[in-house]
């Protein structure tokens, strides 16, 4: 067994939206997100030359102003998802800096307690756990995290945690 007590700071709010946002599906769809603006702006690129080739000014004007619009979205989507993770944490999220959490991990999965309740969760509710700095991260099935800084673990808890992770079955997600 493994007992994790831990204080909720911001900073752990923050590295779960690192997490949510460096997660293997926010990665691909950043990725389609890139491909497929780094293909409009070539579109914009080669429309800009035809229009600077008839000497069309407003052909001109209009593929610089989507290419401006290609330029600024293209690169943020990271930003984009990083703000949608934040929102999707939400103002009860904000609400619990500075409460007090307890797990306990076992062979049967972990135990939950804060300032709402007690409660179980097995080890057949998470698809899969990694890494993140100096976190170690449960994914749940329904989409939420369950995150454990390990810095704040002893030394002997920590390779004790790794061995009830891996023990359960669950896949090592990488980014």
């Amino acid at each position: 067994m493994v007992s994790y007590n831990h204080t909720i700071a911001q900073e752990d709010l923050d590295a779960l939206v690192d997490i949510a946002v460096h997660s293997r599906d926010n990665m691909k769809k950043m990725l389609v997100v890139r491909v497929v603006f780094a293909v409009l702006g070539g579109i914009l690129v080669a429309l800009l030359g035809r229009a600077a080739q008839r000497g069309d000014t407003s052909w001109i004007l209009a593929a610089l102003a989507l290419a401006l619009v290609v330029y600024l979205i293209g690169p943020g989507t990271e930003r984009m998802w990083r703000v949608r993770a934040k929102a999707g944490l939400g103002d009860e999220a904000k609400n619990l800096i500075g409460k007090n959490i307890r797990y306990v991990f076992s062979p049967a999965g972990v135990q939950i307690t804060s300032n709402k309740g007690k409660g179980s969760v097995p080890w057949s509710d998470y698809t899969g756990w990694g890494t993140y700095e100096h976190y170690l991260y449960l994914v749940h099935k329904k989409g939420g995290y369950l995150v454990v800084d390990t810095d704040r673990l002893n030394k002997a808890s920590r390779p004790k945690l790794v061995e009830l992770v891996g023990k359960a079955g669950l896949p090592e997600l990488t980014a």
